[in-house]
């Protein structure tokens, strides 16, 4: 990762719902950037800057050059908060970081080819972990992990010990994790006429009698 996103912010002093909903009304999200030795502060930030940082290749794990008054740190999001209904920006967490420290972030897993479990086996593929958490330095944090399935058979499955990460990368996530897996068709559909059968027997015993 080299590209370093600049988000030029405002300290805000003010606090509460009507203050936050002004900022909103007026383009900004108001925010809080914390961690490392110094206190908590309070900012304002445009809600376009945001939206470039959701967008971008590394989406929330993208390192920010992060300015307010005469202050420059290096920063990511922690999270982002959405309106329920609306999934509007409501308030983002921000994070002070060490480039030369290595830090924990969830990176998106994403699949490549066709399994030969299922082009020639009869077998379906499910796909159980769609991101995985990673540590490294924040200039090598990955975009998404690349996982090669073309050469999985019925039954077989990855793990995330069987990822392969790149230098200076190292999973988090526990190493028996699986990520996917084929499953034989056939027995997908022994195991539905089996919970099927449980649930028709289930509904045949009589309920308990009131005393």
């Amino acid at each position: 990762m080299d590209t370093v996103i600049t988000v030029k912010t405002e300290k805000r002093s003010g606090k509460g719902k009507q203050d936050a909903k002004r900022l909103r009304k007026n383009g900004k999200v108001p925010g809080v950037l914390y961690g490392g030795d110094n206190e908590a502060v309070n900012l304002a930030i445009d809600l376009e800057d945001i939206r470039l940082i959701i967008k971008s290749d590394h989406g929330e794990n993208s390192i920010l050059n992060l300015q307010y008054e005469k202050t420059t740190t290096d920063a990511m999001v922690k999270e982002i908060q959405l309106d329920y209904l609306s999934e509007r920006i409501m308030h983002v967490d921000l994070i002070r970081i060490d480039l030369k420290k290595t830090i924990i972030v969830p990176v998106p897993v994403v699949l490549y080819g066709e399994p030969i479990g299922v082009k020639l086996e009869d077998g379906i593929l499910e796909f159980l972990t769609r991101e995985i958490e990673i540590r490294s330095l924040p200039g090598q944090i990955p975009t998404e992990i690349n996982v090669d399935i073309s050469g999985l058979h019925a039954g077989q499955f990855i793990k995330v010990e069987n990822l392969v990460l790149a230098d200076g990368v190292q999973p988090v996530t526990l190493p028996q994790t699986v990520i996917c897996t084929v499953i034989s068709k056939a027995k997908e559909e022994e195991k539905i006429t089996e919970e099927s059968e449980a649930v028709v027997e289930e509904e045949k015993q009589p309920a308990d009698k009131e005393a």
